[in-house]
């Protein structure tokens, strides 16, 4: 298969995989009674934006450089809820490559084709989403400020300092 088809399928998943991983997070914190202020996919200039109870979920135009989500009144929540928050993420974006992964092992039979590689692209984005952010790093976007930290930096974070976490 041609490279610019399978960059391409790379470009096309990467938002796929920060939606499915910011979800991880909404879906945690929900689970846990947490109140979530925000989700954004991407970075830069809101594409669209919608509101759904009190959470404010938007995609911005830069998508291709992952996500982020707020917690209302973030300090109020025990540690070991924002510390199962922050795995959450990284927990469904390598649960969806561990399904993908059997998926694919046992059913898919179009390997080499377009749908083929798109799957396997899948894995690996998701496998990567999993894993990486589980790193201490900024999300640098801009030389002028600071990104959004990792969940590896909000991890690392919440156990170093009495205070901990926070998106910010």
């Amino acid at each position: 298969m041609d490279y610019m088809v399978i960059i391409s399928l790379f470009i096309i998943t990467l938002p796929v995989a920060s939606i499915i991983h910011e979800w991880g997070h909404f879906i945690g914190a929900r689970l846990l009674g947490v109140q979530v202020e925000r989700v954004h996919i991407g970075t830069g200039a809101h594409f669209f934006k919608w509101k759904q109870g009190s959470t404010e979920f938007q995609y911005n135009w830069n998508c291709f450089l992952g996500g982020y989500y707020i917690l209302d009144n973030e300090e109020s929540y025990p540690r070991w809820k924002r510390m199962i928050i922050i795995f959450a993420g990284s927990t469904t974006s390598l649960l969806v490559y561990i399904i993908a992964f059997l998926v694919d092992y046992f059913f898919i039979t179009v390997n080499g084709t377009f749908w083929g590689n798109w799957f396997y692209i899948f894995m690996v984005v998701n496998a990567y989403m999993g894993v990486i952010q589980l790193f201490p790093f900024r999300k640098d976007v801009s030389l002028k400020e600071a990104g959004h930290p990792s969940d590896g930096l909000n991890l690392t974070r919440l156990i170093v300092n009495k205070k901990g976490g926070g998106n910010k």
